[in-house]
């Protein structure tokens, strides 16, 4: 295996170890969106033409955590009362590391 596709498996591991800790209220779950965003950052590092599995799985495990498990981010049940403006600017950086995968995908 070269290091790009461990680079990419390992990514996803993280992205998918981080969901757990992702419930506890208040730092914890904004320091596992910061290590959910630096896997994801990995992820698209990892890519290597026709072969975008392991960034797309840590992009759809990270959304997931995003929407319904991270308790900051979640879109029901926020434990936490967060600013609106905060939680779309992590939102945003989200979509712009995804962004930038999409693009570095198509270019290969």
């Amino acid at each position: 295996m070269s290091f790009k596709k461990i680079l990419g498996w390992s990514c996803s591991a993280i992205a998918f170890f981080a969901l757990f800790p992702s419930v506890v209220p208040g730092a914890m779950a904004i320091l596992v969106y910061y290590l959910s965003i630096i896997a994801l950052i990995g992820s698209v590092i990892s890519i290597i033409p026709n072969n975008q599995r392991q960034f797309k799985i840590t992009a759809a495990i990270v959304l997931f955590t995003m929407c319904f498990i991270n308790d900051y981010l979640r879109v029901l049940y926020q434990a936490s009362h967060g600013n609106t403006l905060e939680r779309s600017m992590l939102f945003c950086v989200y979509l712009i590391v995804v962004g930038f995968g999409y693009v570095k995908s198509k270019k290969q």
